[in-house]
């Protein structure tokens, strides 16, 4: 019985539920979005990738140079053959990338190319976190202890990326300081300039 009556009642097509915008086709005339391969950087970062790995090979020639015999089962080996397949492989990478398209593929010009690839690579926020330690490093350098020139780069790199909380990073300043000496001074007995 169940069988007349599924076969009496009309079939249910989900699309009937839907409003006529819904039902709409696809618009043809919306332009498509040109398929970009690669991230931004990616091209750059192979070429890095690269030359460091051909630094790399270079050093371990150097050290393999220096090693008596036997060469092949020395210290050196192991590095000089890594090094190899790092250039290598970061080489052909670098072949496979150059056919593919990277977001900055639709920039005329290379001002404008290098231009927002730095805007990407660093935004302003890395900038000024580069800049604080670049700063720390130089007060370290000239000889300010490190006791004053931690805390001051803590507090001052806290206070830029949470926008005040002066207070707050004092006390998380504090705190961070407070670790670093009992861990590192006391515990592990390393002597801090």
């Amino acid at each position: 019985m169940s069988e007349k009556t599924s076969a009496n009642s009309p079939e249910i097509n989900p699309s009937d539920h839907l409003s006529a915008e819904q039902k709409l086709p696809p618009n043809d005339t919306t332009e498509k979005k040109e398929h970009i391969e690669l991230v931004s950087g990616e091209q750059v970062f192979t070429i890095i990738l690269c030359l460091t790995g051909l630094v790399a090979f270079l050093l371990s020639l150097n050290l393999l140079a220096k090693v008596k015999a036997p060469k092949i089962s020395s210290a050196a080996a192991v590095p000089l053959f890594v090094s190899f397949l790092w250039t290598l492989l970061s080489f052909i990478m670098i072949l496979e990338n150059i056919k593919k398209k990277s977001p900055l593929s639709s920039l005329k010009g290379t001002k404008e190319k290098f231009k927002a690839a730095v805007e990407y690579v660093m935004p302003f926020t890395v900038f000024m976190i580069a800049a604080f330690c670049i700063c720390y490093c130089v007060l370290m350098f000239f000889g300010l202890s490190f006791y004053i020139a931690t805390p001051v780069f803590l507090w001052g790199s806290m206070c830029y990326l949470k926008k005040g909380h002066f207070i707050k990073n004092i006390l998380w300043t504090a705190i961070v300081m407070a670790f670093i000496i009992v861990v590192f001074r006391i515990v592990f007995g390393v002597v801090f300039p």
